[in-house]
């Protein structure tokens, strides 16, 4: 997050007004929690595994997308969301099969 609040520091000084100015760090709160959200979310991911693969994918997809609706800027792709919850699903239900039969 050092390199967002650098990033922050430097841009507020270039926001005009305060209004601007209020929506820019509105932005940054969002892009900070979106962020640390995503970590968090893959750090209990293992890559090795294609489902958890595709999943974080998905997730970089949705993040993305959260980030440019923040700034206001459209997404030509509506349909990352739906696809990141159906893969969370499968992902979910092949890890409560594999803990359920002990595997």
């Amino acid at each position: 997050m050092a390199i967002v609040g650098s990033k922050y520091n430097r841009l507020k000084k270039k926001v005009g007004s305060e209004a601007a100015q209020g929506e820019f760090e509105k932005f940054v709160s969002i892009a900070e929690r979106s962020h640390y959200l995503k970590s968090y979310i893959k750090m209990m991911l293992n890559p090795k595994e294609n489902g958890h693969s595709v999943l974080e994918r998905c997730l970089e997809d949705a993040h993305r997308r959260s980030l440019m609706a923040a700034k206001g800027e459209k997404y030509e792709d509506q349909e990352d969301l739906p696809a990141l919850i159906d893969q969370a699903r499968l992902v979910l239900k092949y890890e409560w099969e594999r803990v359920k039969d002990g595997s």
